[in-house]
């Protein structure tokens, strides 16, 4: 597991709608983990925590669409 690996998925999922629509589309965070592992990240929902609250507020408009990116991770949409 990695902070890196959270990182680097906020990174993906910041620059693709598509992305954006399949995890927003998902029931629960498991299954958004399942996801994020299916494509090759491997992280913690404390890494993710983590990589949150070292971006800056842009950052996260980016990879949210001005939404708080953990709480759609954890609660959806």
């Amino acid at each position: 597991m990695s902070l890196d690996q959270a990182k680097a998925f906020m990174a993906l999922v910041s620059g693709d709608k598509e992305l954006q629509v399949r995890l927003g589309a998902c029931d629960s965070s498991a299954e958004r983990f399942i996801m994020a592992r299916e494509l090759g990240f491997t992280f913690s929902a404390e890494e993710l925590k983590l990589a949150r609250t070292e971006l800056s507020d842009e950052d996260l408009d980016a990879v949210a669409g001005g939404e708080d990116f953990y709480s759609i991770f954890f609660d959806g949409p």
